[in-house]
């Protein structure tokens, strides 16, 4: 349906019966080495997904179909692959990993008022995100959070602390981020360890107005 067409060799000869059954020739085989990483979102799920990102390096074009996705013996489950050109990235979601946690906890919630002239109310906000990592491996941990976007003038939104500086992104990607008010970090985390993250914010808006959806 999309035009791509493809052309493999078999590698051996094959002898395809006559009859109703149909016959499996295998065609080509690539050996990929992917990039696994281990994505935490603790504002929204304690759980911790697994992704691999593959790069196609195969030097062929990979035709749309319908793949079959193990981890070592184990099934993960079916991924509808779109055509695959070369040099093109997929990802590949491998399910949650009990052996890595995340959790949350809000460390500062206070409101107050500042300023000699014209009041400001001011809501200050921190958190400390903690990954665990049980594994006997070291993994790549991938933190998500956010924060308020504001479309008004009037109401100002401030990143006031970050432990560790945020993960450089494409840009497309970046730009994303910061209109939605994701904060994306990456860490390595041995075996046995945890990754500590502390970051803050602050939400100023003139005395009297309200905000929605802070809380």
């Amino acid at each position: 349906s999309s035009g791509l067409v493809v052309a493999f060799g078999a590698h051996r000869a094959e002898t395809v019966r006559s009859g109703a059954r149909p016959a499996r020739v295998a065609l080509a085989s690539f050996q990929l080495t992917p990039d696994v990483m281990w994505t935490a979102f603790p504002r929204e799920t304690e759980d911790v997904f697994v992704t691999a990102r593959l790069v196609n390096d195969t030097g062929s074009a990979l035709p749309a179909g319908e793949t079959r996705v193990f981890v070592g013996p184990d099934y993960v489950g079916p991924l509808a692959l779109a055509d695959w050109g070369m040099g093109e990235t997929v990802r590949v979601g491998l399910g949650v990993d009990r052996q890595v946690e995340a959790e949350r906890e809000a460390l500062v919630v206070s409101k107050g008022t500042e300023g000699l002239f014209s009041k400001d109310t001011v809501h200050s906000r921190r958190y400390r995100v903690t990954v665990r990592n049980h594994r006997t491996r070291e993994i790549t941990a991938r933190v998500l959070d956010q924060i308020p976007v504001s479309g008004d003038e009037k109401l100002e939104v401030k990143l006031t602390e970050s432990s560790a500086p945020q993960a450089t992104l494409p840009t497309e990607e970046a730009e994303t981020h910061a209109a939605r008010g994701v904060l994306e970090w990456r860490q390595a985390v041995a075996p046995g360890t945890a990754f500590d993250l502390r970051f803050g914010f602050e939400v100023r808006h003139p005395q009297g107005t309200g905000v929605v959806g802070l809380e």
